[in-house]
């Protein structure tokens, strides 16, 4: 009585491709997670990052505007100015290095 083999050469080696293939394609669908991922990520940083730097410059203009119309003693004005001014380069700043940050992703 004669037995066959089926698993041959050839049947291995389908075998083989056939489980390459599926082994490229996860690897594949790995990546573009990572990549969708890294997105979502470069997304939530910048929104929870940015909203809260523009708000603080934005007040900060307006308090300077404010402090600069009104009638307060010069004194008062000319410090509150300097301070505002420094925390709004300071917060320019910062946003600079959130943009380096937010580039090199």
């Amino acid at each position: 009585m004669r037995k066959y083999n089926y698993l041959g050469k050839p049947t291995i080696a389908l075998f083989m491709k056939s489980a390459t293939s599926q082994v490229k394609a996860k690897i594949k669908s790995m990546k573009l997670q990572e990549q969708i991922q890294a997105e979502s990520y470069q997304a939530t940083v910048s929104h929870e990052l940015r909203t809260p730097i523009l708000s603080v410059v934005f007040l900060l203009q307006q308090i300077i505007l404010v402090l600069a119309t009104r009638s307060p003693s010069a004194a008062i004005v000319e410090q509150a100015c300097k301070h505002a001014k420094i925390i709004q380069g300071q917060l320019k700043l910062m946003e600079s290095h959130v943009e380096d940050l937010l580039s090199s992703t």
